[in-house]
């Protein structure tokens, strides 16, 4: 065949001859092209290869490996005899000529690694960007395995779209939904053609798996909306789809008909004091952390229950959200029919009878299988005992349990977990067969005809204990023969797992834990008995012995630090309040173990609380829901003798503030009855007066009421910055000049550098003065009786907010409390939103009538996080205008000090003249602090 063409035989050899120049790599690599396309190699695609490739030469004549990639590179497309895809990477091997000789290596490369790679589309994506034509190669490969054609034709589409964006992170997202069903994945690549901007897109793309795929309608009208949201504010629309913002979350909850617990919060304690007639306190999961709520905390994997259902006996947990039906009505119903379980375990008789049940379950060789099947038993005789008591909420009962049964999977498992199973289908009144093989059918109608016995109305918690007994031996029972062949394709390492295996929780029922609520009863019947005797301590005389227990009480021994839920852990925590407070009159070894023991179980653990707050977020004009984590420090260094040191060193100041809010006047009004004088009538009162009149008796003249003023309602909290510059020394110009010495540099500097040290070690901080004013207000408010609280405030980043309680408003200004003070110190950053918001929330849980926040600063807020642009200011100064605005709008009042010259600039943006100053000598604060108070307050 060369020899047919002598003329382009001639021109193969002048080529290959112009190639090796330098090197026979170029030629050689050329000539093998050639051959392998000897049947067309004076074809009109060899010719263009080779003309490509001699302009390279012709640019690059020394990069002989360069050269010699391409030609081995285009063998290799030449290989694959599509004309089109040919001419197209010559066209983009021909663009790429201009770039530096790195990324047109990395081009070569790539073009021999891509084998299903159009370059078409690789040449349309080259006409755009050059640098997103080489990071689509890069990704293609993965992207054809991941994708169906059709599929892949949307992606392709997409980032052809958005080829002069971050093409990176886009495709990142798109390798995220490799996971996802077919049908889903088309869903998301066609809802997303439509979104305007690549981080929106690459943010819907990520948070897809949060979304309700399986509700066509709903997500497509949440996309719609998100699409108009992106056009007035691309930054707005990115937080949309990211579900950061506020607006998305809401829409998307309404469109699916979602149910916020903290909606309903109030309708729930009154249904719950309506069906017990006690005042039973019912949460949301995440409002407390204890170690039972952690068991139980969580999102399903469709997103459609925020958390399980959970009771320690004395706190009902319910979830934050619910959104497993498409109606808001049927949502709402599911937080029903979990109450009024929840509510059951009392009304039925379990709870009354938990410490025999622990005992019983404790006695099995397997308790943690024995417990299981006692809480499906009485989960379903709960269930069949509210359908008796309650025949209201039987629909909405049994739609519950529809839901619940046919969301459950049917799946490989063990004999034991296939029984266990067929005893959770039996108690949601639904049919077992389908989940166990035919050869256990006997013994799951045995199970099912077992539980079944406790649907009569007289069924009691003994029975419950029968039958788990029953359950317990037939599960535990090798089975009929030949049974054990009944999973041999399953894998050892699997059989393992699955013996193991135990059913998951119905969702709208939840799980308890036997143990902890036996614990917390426990501990319900000692705070009982230790008020009781508190309460006899008062009215004995002192040195009188306290009363003695009899044998039936709950020994303090029986209880272990964690016994307790969060809600007996607050009594606790009041009781040791109210014992710190006593005299004396305990026996001082009784007291230091007893305070050893409450030390153990109440709520004043090592572990911080955690709370989320919002965010505002002025680019998108939003909120950035539950962005930032706060956690409430009740542990922390202390430093007893500060207080006394600061009342001693300041006793004139101190004896000035006192002064000052002495004569704040008492702020609330209160009607005084059965005065000779009055704005009005006290109506019984005065219908005695004309009744005795009748009579013939004396009347009572005293039938007015007076309003006086007897009191104040007011709380304050002082909330202190603890950031890293509160560290600055302050300067004192009264202080010695550090005199120079006559002696050489050396000696100079070391002797410079020592008085300096010595100078700083006893020099005052701005963080000194902060605590100072904390302490003398603490003081003269202890004289006023006003309640009030102190506090500060640091961090790193937004899920690291740190909030120190010092004081809190119904704790005494003792010894732990004033060494806490004394112990604040210097730490981190200024996030100041998160620590107001929750400030905010304190006061206004006092219920008092005026509350008053004063924020002892030192600069405008800083995080390394607080939005995108850690040189901008505007991002934090935002977000805390926003809080004070917060604030203000919940009806507390707020004021700002500090002590940064530059305050004016930014604090005029943050709130009206009259709520802030700024201190310019720092030894006014403490007295400014007085003068704002009184203004605040008086």
């Amino acid at each position: 065949a060369l020899t047919d063409h002598p003329s382009r035989l001639m021109e193969v050899m002048k080529a290959a001859e112009q190639l090796s120049g330098y090197s026979f790599e170029p030629a050689a690599n050329y000539l093998q092209m050639v051959l392998g396309a000897v049947e067309v190699f004076h074809s009109k695609e060899v010719l263009e290869l080779e003309q490509a490739g001699l302009a390279l030469h012709s640019k690059y004549q020394h990069a002989s490996g360069l050269i010699g990639g391409y030609f081995s590179a285009a063998q290799f497309v030449l290989a694959r005899g599509d004309s089109d895809n040919l001419f197209c990477w010559v066209e983009v091997a021909r663009g790429m000529f201009d770039l530096g000789r790195d990324d047109l290596l990395r081009f070569l490369v790539l073009s021999e690694q891509s084998v299903n790679v159009s370059w078409v589309m690789a040449r349309r994506f080259q006409v755009k960007s050059i640098q997103g034509c080489l990071v689509y190669l890069d990704h293609v490969d993965r992207l054809n395995d991941r994708f169906t054609g059709a599929q892949m034709t949307l992606v392709e589409s997409a980032m052809l779209k958005h080829v002069d964006a971050s093409l990176a992170d886009l495709i990142d997202s798109f390798e995220l939904l490799h996971g996802f069903d077919p049908g889903e994945v088309s869903l998301i690549l066609a809802l997303g053609a439509g979104i305007e901007h690549a981080n929106s897109l690459a943010a819907f793309n990520r948070n897809a798996g949060k979304l309700p795929l399986g509700r066509q309608n709903v997500i497509e009208r949440w996309v719609e909306l998100g699409n108009e949201v992106a056009r007035g504010n691309a930054f707005a629309g990115q937080a949309y789809f990211n579900l950061e913002s506020m607006r998305s979350n809401e829409v998307l909850a309404s469109l699916q008909g979602q149910v916020l617990f903290e909606d309903h919060r109030r309708t729930f304690d009154l249904l719950a004091e309506a069906i017990t007639a006690k005042n039973v306190l019912v949460e949301s999961i995440g409002e407390s952390h204890d170690a039972t709520n952690r068991d139980l905390t969580g999102l399903r994997g469709d997103g459609s229950v925020l958390g399980l259902p959970g009771n320690d006996g004395r706190v009902v947990r319910l979830p934050q959200s619910v959104n497993i039906f498409e109606t808001e009505a049927d949502n709402f119903g599911f937080y029903k029919v979990s109450l009024f379980h929840q509510l059951g375990y009392a009304e039925f008789g379990c709870f009354a009878q938990i410490v025999a049940i622990n005992t019983v379950l404790g006695a099995y060789p397997d308790r943690q299988l024995a417990e299981r099947l006692f809480l499906i038993a009485e989960d379903a005789r709960i269930d069949w005992q509210l359908a008796n008591r309650y025949p209201g909420i039987q629909p909405q009962l049994k739609r519950q349990k529809n839901r619940a049964a046919q969301a459950r999977p049917v799946k490989e498992r063990s004999r034991r977990a296939q029984l266990l199973e067929v005893l959770v289908q039996t108690s949601l009144d639904s049919a077992y067969e389908k989940y166990v093989r035919p050869i256990y059918w006997p013994e799951a109608a045995l199970l099912w005809q077992t539980l079944g016995s406790l649907k009569k109305t007289t069924a009691g918690i003994d029975e419950v204990l029968e039958v788990v007994g029953q359950c317990y031996r037939l599960l535990e029972s090798t089975g009929e023969e030949g049974a054990g062949q009944d999973l041999i394709n399953i894998k050892k390492e699997e059989m393992a797992m699955l013996l193991e295996e135990l059913p998951e929780p119905v969702p709208y029922r939840g799980q308890i834990d036997v143990e902890q609520v036996n614990s917390t009863l426990k501990i319900d019947a000692l705070v009982e008995e230790l008020q009781e005797e508190l309460d006899a301590m008062r009215d004995q005389p002192p040195g009188a012995e306290m009363p003695g227990s009899d044998q039936d009480q709950v020994e303090l021994g029986d209880l272990k630090k964690g016994d307790v839920g969060e809600g007996v852990a607050m009594l606790l925590t009041e009781l040791e309040n109210e014992l710190g407070n006593e005299s004396g009159d305990i026996d001082p070894g009784d007291k230091e173990g007893l305070f050893e023991f409450l030390g153990g179980i109440s709520s004043r653990s090592s572990d911080a609380s955690e709370h989320q707050y919002d965010e505002w977020d002025y680019q998108i004009a939003d909120y950035r829901p539950k962005w930032c984590t706060l956690f409430e420090h009740r542990e922390m260094d202390t430093d007893e003798q500060y207080v006394h040191t600061v009342l001693r060193e300041h006793q004139d100041l101190a004896r000035k503030i006192h002064q000052q809010l002495n004569k704040v006047k008492p702020e609330m009004l209160r009607k005084v009855k059965g005065v000779e004088e009055g704005e009005e009538l006290d109506l019984e009162r005065a219908i005695s007066y004309v009744v005795d009149r009748r009579a013939g008796l004396t009347p009572d003249d005293n039938i007015y009421i007076q309003r006086q003023r007897k009191d104040r309602d007011v709380s304050t909290l002082f909330l202190l910055d603890m950031s890293a510059s509160t560290d600055d020394i302050i300067s004192d110009p009264d202080a010695d000049p550090l005199e120079p010495l006559d002696i050489d540099d050396d000696e100079y500097l070391v002797d410079f550098f020592q008085k300096k040290k010595a100078q700083d070690e006893v020099a005052r901080r701005i963080i000194d003065v902060e605590k100072e004013s904390a302490v003398l207000m603490a003081d003269a408010l202890e004289s006023l009786g006003d309640a009030y609280s102190v506090c500060g405030f640091s961090g790193y980043g937004r899920d690291q907010v740190d909030y120190y309680l010092c004081k809190d408003f119904e704790e005494p200004f003792n010894a732990l409390s004033k060494g806490r003070i004394g112990g604040i110190k210097p730490c981190r950053s200024t996030r100041m939103g998160p620590p107001i918001r929750h400030a905010t929330r304190r006061l206004v849980e006092t219920g008092s009538r005026i509350k008053a926040l004063i924020i002892m600063s030192d600069g405008y807020p800083q995080d390394h996080d607080y939005g995108t642009d850690r040189n901008s200011r505007d991002y934090g100064l935002m977000d805390t205008m926003k809080a004070l605005s917060e604030a203000k709008q919940q009806g507390v009042l707020t004021y700002c000090l500090t002590v940064d010259p530059s305050g004016h600039d930014y604090l005029r943006a943050m709130c009206a003249d009259s709520q802030y100053m700024v201190i310019q000598d720092l030894e006014q604060l403490p007295e400014e602090v007085s003068r704002v108070y009184r203004s605040l307050t008086g």
